[in-house]
């Protein structure tokens, strides 16, 4: 029966003599009444609320899924409704909704689905899964029974026009359509077909002017004979079999893209996070803490009902709410304050839509609310997602000077969907990461992975301390040691080379004139980022200072515990109990020239900086220069770059990086702006400072620098260091800003071989796979990163665009706990996201 549906979705279609002669047969056996009534399409009673009815003929009847308002089920993400539908320009979207909908239809035995169409008070109806990969589908409207006298009345002129459907612009202004003198036989022409009004008035009207010679029943004719050769084809299409999870995928990013921004002034999305000044304020009915949330994770220093900020945004998602702000707007009532942005969540009517057009600057909408409307609009705002929705209003903004902004996706963005993880590798990774707690290879740990931009995951673990009174959160920082070399030296050294401030071939000399007459004036820039300068790995500047009276004639250390040697400080090393260090090197009081800190009680001599230096200009050089890892070039690059920018490292970070990325938890010396609750405690020193360093950088030759150094010093969370991870994956760019061109990463980030793996200032994966890994062997060759002693590890992966963040503070309470490594933990939990992400 239902192979001989007339052509809903074949809109041309040739027709065979054979075919003729079969719609001529089963046109014959139908009355004028049947003729009519396959033009109207049915709404079922409200047994069936989500269906219609297509054909009410004795030959064909179809069962179609009605999709106009969206529809519910089992999936958690609602089927998107009309008013996101309109919205979305993106047409592959659209498609790939159609599809699942039609595939979800078929399998509960409907026969296709009616959605909408662009064009107002018009639906789409398609048959078969296969008519919405080739784009067949028959519009459906809502018939203007009132204008019917009036519609037939205009088939009696002579008409030299055709009026096509396209040429009458919108449905619900029939009455300028009929004054065009458009008829019921144009309408018969477009292969429209007729929702059914309640009482059958308009199909019993159609009847009798068929009847009365209204209507020719030639014209009737031909528009059924046109639907009776038409065949359907309701099987699933190969390439349409959709997945339970692509449909949610589908569905979110169609919630993104119905996102629309337009403005008059170039506000969004936002660009300058360090400086731009931007308050919130709501009017709303749901929580908005999400959107609040999220937009201090692009912007920290965002306010909220601050009057004095430049771009005053009204966050509303009840149409009574908006409409009562807009008077107080109009009457000038709003306590000076000029809301020039307005962000809404929901469906705006045009007569809204249209009053805030000239009342605000900006105007920012999602038009169906969804649980995760708030933070898709904070991504939309800060460049996390891509933007390119269009206004139902479009045509109107543009005439009140509006712009229709069309975006694409700059920062990073926490995604549910888009990237996921299987349940069962969430599982592995946090069964990783309980064992190594339980078994006290650390007290806690922040992990974070992004995929394609996305955070696909971000989780906290355990506690600050053994003494689990403090839980870790996504906010605590941690001392990320020598990812300080990846996380703030790495670029600055990028910029300065591209600005020809840094030679990668220069000799020291040609920066440092001090090192011209020692035995390190061969070295070259190139050869301290690449660890094989011919330096020794390290200096315990710490112990130069010691006031070697104090040891009463015995050594330092010895490998066995006594009475005298009971300070442990390595697996099997106890140091001398009456050890003290130089008076004239450290204070327990800030003063004068004691003004490097590196704890609560314990002030540093800045004189003493140049005899750590001299310490290093006098170390023995080894005799060949091949690799070997050493923190001491990273000192004397620290020295380069200050000099040559006159400004201490830490202000070159802030200025031209982490601020510009809203990255404010990258920082140096924490305790002078975030509270110490925040920050994680490393090692309880007793060798050297005598008590928990917590706020403290552990390094002590960076703690000797007053805390700020090149190689170590930086402290962070996950969700930060992700922001400088993906402008490195950006090739140098994010946020619409340019750090660093793509050929200076891919020069830095090369291994230079002859058996070093690393590139310039980067760790890279072992050059032979058959070496015991540091990574995962599963990342790639042009994957490059840094791990750090406290027990932290930033892997950045451009082939596979992922981005491994572990941050631990494994030294704690003592740095010779070395089971974090003994276990593996930082490269098991990398094998189970590339086994499950690839």
């Amino acid at each position: 029966m239902k192979t001989y549906f007339l052509g809903i979705l074949l809109l041309v279609f040739s027709i065979s003599a054979l075919s003729i002669s079969r719609a001529d047969t089963l046109l014959n056996q139908l009355s004028v009444e049947e003729k009519v009534a396959m033009l109207f399409v049915k709404i079922p009673d409200n047994t069936m609320p989500d269906s219609v009815l297509v054909g009410n003929t004795r030959f064909d009847s179809y069962s179609v899924l009605n999709i106009r308002k969206g529809y519910k089920d089992e999936l958690a993400l609602s089927f998107p409704n009309e008013e996101t539908f309109r919205t979305i320009a993106h047409q592959p979207t659209i498609s790939n909704l159609l599809n699942d909908a039609c595939s979800q239809a078929e399998t509960k035995g409907y026969d296709g689905i009616v959605t909408f169409d662009k064009l107002v008070n018009v639906s789409r109806l398609y048959i078969g899964s296969k008519s919405i990969k080739d784009n067949r589908y028959v519009q459906i409207i809502d018939f203007p029974c009132e204008l019917l006298d009036e519609l037939l009345t205009n088939a009696e002129y002579d008409r030299e026009e055709n009026y096509p459907l396209a040429y009458i612009p919108a449905f619900n202004m029939w009455q300028a359509s009929v004054n065009k003198r458009v008829c019921f036989s144009d309408l018969l022409d477009q292969d429209l077909l007729f929702w059914e009004d309640a009482d059958k008035s308009c199909y019993e009207e159609m009847v009798q002017a068929v009847y009365d010679g209204k209507v020719q029943e030639s014209i009737l004719d031909r528009r059924v004979i046109k639907l009776l050769n038409n065949n359907v084809d309701t099987g699933v299409a190969d390439s349409l079999v959709i997945q339970r999870d692509d449909e949610i995928n589908n569905r979110y990013k169609a919630y993104t893209n119905s996102i629309t921004i337009y403005q008059r002034k170039a506000m969004f999305p936002v660009l300058r996070v360090d400086s731009l000044t931007l308050s919130i304020n709501a009017r709303t009915n749901k929580d908005i803490a999400g959107f609040v949330s999220l937009s201090r994770y692009y912007q920290p220093k965002l306010s909220e009902n601050d009057s004095s900020a430049y771009v005053q945004l009204l966050l509303c998602d009840d149409v009574r709410s908006l409409s009562k702000e807009m008077s107080l707007i109009e009457g000038g009532l709003t306590q000076g304050r000029k809301y020039n942005t307005l962000v809404y969540i929901g469906e705006l009517d045009s007569k809204t839509y249209r009053r805030a057009g000239w009342l605000f600057d900006a105007i920012i909408t999602m038009p169906q609310a969804i649980n995760e409307s708030p933070e898709l609009l904070a991504e939309a705002i800060y460049g996390g997602i891509q933007v390119s929705g269009i206004s139902p209003v479009h045509k109107e903004l543009k005439q009140l000077g509006f712009e229709r902004i069309k975006s694409s996706k700059t920062r990073l963005a926490f995604s549910s969907v888009a990237h996921t993880f299987h349940q069962d590798s969430i599982a592995k990774i946090d069964s990783i990461v309980f064992d190594a707690i339980k078994k006290k290879a650390t007290p806690g740990a922040q992990l974070m992975v992004v995929k394609g931009g996305d955070i696909i995951l971000q989780k906290s673990y355990g506690y600050h301390t053994y003494k689990r009174r403090q839980k870790v959160t996504n906010d605590d920082l941690y001392d990320v040691a020598s990812v300080t070399k990846l996380a703030v030296t790495f670029p600055i050294v990028m910029m300065l080379y591209e600005k020809g401030q840094l030679n990668l071939d220069a000799r020291l000399p040609e920066y440092l004139a001090e090192i011209d007459t020692t035995d390190k004036a061969d070295i070259t820039i190139r050869e301290l980022l690449l660890h094989q300068s011919g330096l020794i790995s390290y200096i315990p500047f710490h112990y130069k200072a010691l006031d070697r009276e104090s040891l009463r004639k015995r050594s330092l250390y010895s490998r066995h515990y006594s009475g005298l040697y009971n300070i442990r400080v390595d697996s099997r090393l106890y140091q001398n109990k009456y050890a003290r260090y130089r008076k004239d090197v450290f204070s327990r009081k800030q003063h004068d020239q004691y003004n490097r800190q590196l704890t609560s009680g314990m002030f540093m001599n800045e004189e003493y900086v140049d005899s750590m230096y001299a310490h290093i200009y006098a170390s023995p050089l080894r005799d060949y220069k091949d690799y070997r890892y050493s923190d001491l070039g990273y000192y004397i690059l620290q020295r380069i770059i200050e000099k040559e920018e006159n400004e201490s490292l830490d202000s070159i970070y802030y200025s031209r990086i982490s601020r510009l990325l809203g990255a404010e938890n990258l920082v140096y010396k924490p305790l002078d702006g975030i509270s110490s609750k925040r920050i994680v405690p490393t090692e309880k020193d007793l060798g050297f400072r005598k008590t928990l360093l917590d706020g403290y950088v552990h390094d002590q030759g960076a703690a000797m620098l007053g805390g700020v150094a090149a190689h170590a010093g930086l402290f962070a969370n996950a969700g930060d260091l992700a922001k400088l991870g993906q402008m490195l994956l950006n090739e140098g760019k994010y946020g619409g800003l340019q750090y660093v061109s793509p050929r200076t990463i891919g020069t830095f980030t090369t291994s230079v071989n002859h058996g070093n793996r690393r590139g310039l200032g980067v760790d890279k994966p072992e050059l032979d796979p058959d070496n015991n890994s540091h990574v995962s062997q599963k990342v790639s060759q042009a994957s490059y990163g840094h791990t750090g002693f406290t027990g932290t590890i930033l892997w950045i992966d451009p082939e596979n665009d992922i981005i491994y963040i572990f941050l631990s503070n494994r030294i704690h309470p003592h740095s010779y706990n070395k089971k974090l490594i003994k276990m593996n933990v930082r490269t098991k939990i990398q094998d189970v996201i590339y086994n499950s992400l690839n």
